[in-house]
């Protein structure tokens, strides 16, 4: 079956898909490494907020492309009209490819290797059950099978799981945090923090950036919302608006009862002071873990649709299912996610994914200008607030993290040459899309 997809997704859902897609194990896992190389408080809140004002300046010019150009692909769609079918089919693979199959395989390993090993007592990632095949990437696996069965079911079954999910989320998390900041006691003088470095602090906003990513996902299935001149812009700023002061409020708490020496200690800073709290209480940190991962499902194979229906991936890609989901896209994006959860760790995974997220991002938000220029009268249910100065600040941030991830992989600093691997995947599928065009000219 093929043809346009439903629109069944309400406000709810589709800000469900913001929040839930932001509020994953990122805010878990990436405090300590933040914490580790910010160089103290200030550093390290100071990483946290400037992830929460990129976010929102990329918000406000997805917003207003979103609201041009309501249709199933996000960054594809945009990158396709600004720049053409070169940019935008390696802005598709690499999405595809390293974003959101590298963020489902990291938020699934995560969620297994350190959340559920914590609450279990066993140490998941380092059982092998057979081979070289760890407990973790079993589960992980699993999990990432389940959830796509869900979405394949259709957007209005994903969407009603993921309201469900996200809603608690909020509620469960504000809870914990403010409880947290009520009852922290971490005590004693920190440890004199050593001095940070360029490629320490690029290598740490990764992290920072990928505990925000999510936040655009709504794009990707504009083709299934109703009315999304009105619906889109509403859910991108509330769900980052809602979320940064949640992470805010989180990282608080984290400090209070750890202790930035604490928090740096540890794997998994939203477990931990959830531990220090009362064990039990961990457990409530998974439904906001999973509502990430179905997000990410749900929004990522819409990009593998509505590539493959411009015939920039394979052409069965673009059928739909019964239920009206891209299942065969769907079922292609879980098999690559399981591939990368045997083959990466949880950290390798971010830094792949997060570097290529904020690529990808930088160039999307300079579709916008483009756009402004080349097309001034084109519909805009929505302009982008505070243009031209606040959309300007999510390209600069992806710039100045590249060429500082591009410096320290040149001076050899440890870690700095895993991230570039997305950086590398972007440039090799426009230059072969860019020579397969000019071949079929001549």
């Amino acid at each position: 079956m093929s043809g346009e997809a439903r629109r069944v997704l309400g406000l709810v859902p589709a800000w469900a898909l913001v929040a839930g897609s932001m509020l994953g194990v990122g805010i878990y896992l990436s405090p300590p490494g933040v914490a580790r190389a910010a160089g103290g408080l200030a550093g390290f809140l100071g990483l946290w907020v400037a992830g929460g004002v990129f976010a929102l300046a990329g918000a406000v010019a997805y917003a207003e492309l979103g609201g041009m150009m309501p249709q199933a692909g996000g960054d594809y769609a945009y990158l396709r009209r600004a720049f053409g079918p070169a940019l935008s089919f390696a802005g598709g693979w690499v999405l595809f490819a390293a974003i959101f199959c590298g963020s489902i395989a990291a938020m699934a390993a995560g969620l297994w290797s350190f959340q559920l090993s914590t609450l279990t007592g066993i140490d998941l990632g380092g059982t092998v059950l057979f081979g070289s095949v760890t407990a973790a990437q079993v589960g992980a696996v699993a999990l990432i099978l389940a959830l796509t069965a869900v979405n394949a079911a259709g957007a209005r079954v994903s969407g009603r799981l993921q309201s469900l999910l996200t809603c608690a989320s909020v509620a469960i998390v504000m809870a914990l945090a403010v409880y947290a900041l009520a009852r922290g006691g971490a005590s004693g003088a920190p440890a004199a923090a050593a001095a940070p470095t360029a490629g320490g602090v690029a290598v740490a906003y990764m992290g920072v950036y990928f505990a925000y990513a999510g936040w655009n996902n709504v794009t990707y299935v504009a083709g299934e919302v109703r009315d999304p001149a009105r619906i889109l812009p509403r859910a991108l700023l509330g769900g980052v608006a809602v979320i940064t002061a949640l992470y805010v409020l989180m990282l608080l708490g984290f400090v209070g009862v750890l202790g930035l020496d604490g928090v740096a200690a540890t794997g998994d800073a939203g477990t931990a002071t959830a531990e220090r709290l009362g064990g039990p209480a961990a457990r409530l940190t998974l439904a906001a873990i999973v509502a990430a991962i179905n997000a990410s499902i749900c929004a990522g194979a819409r990009i593998v649709w509505a590539m493959a229906r411009d015939g920039a991936f394979w052409g069965g890609a673009a059928r739909l299912g019964r239920s009206g989901a891209p299942v065969r896209a769907l079922w292609l994006q879980a098999a690559w996610s399981i591939a990368l959860v045997s083959t990466g760790s949880f950290d390798q995974l971010v830094s792949l994914s997060s570097l290529a997220m904020i690529l990808t991002g930088a160039l999307t938000v300079g579709a916008l200008y483009v756009l402004r220029w080349r097309e001034p009268d084109a519909p805009r249910p929505y302009r982008a607030t505070g243009y031209p100065w606040l959309p300007a600040l999510f390209p600069l941030s992806g710039a100045l993290a590249a060429a500082v991830m591009v410096r320290s992989a040149l001076l050899g600093e440890e870690g700095a040459w895993y991230p570039l691997l997305g950086m590398g995947v972007l440039l090799v599928a426009w230059g072969l899309r860019a020579l397969g065009g000019r071949r079929a000219m001549t």
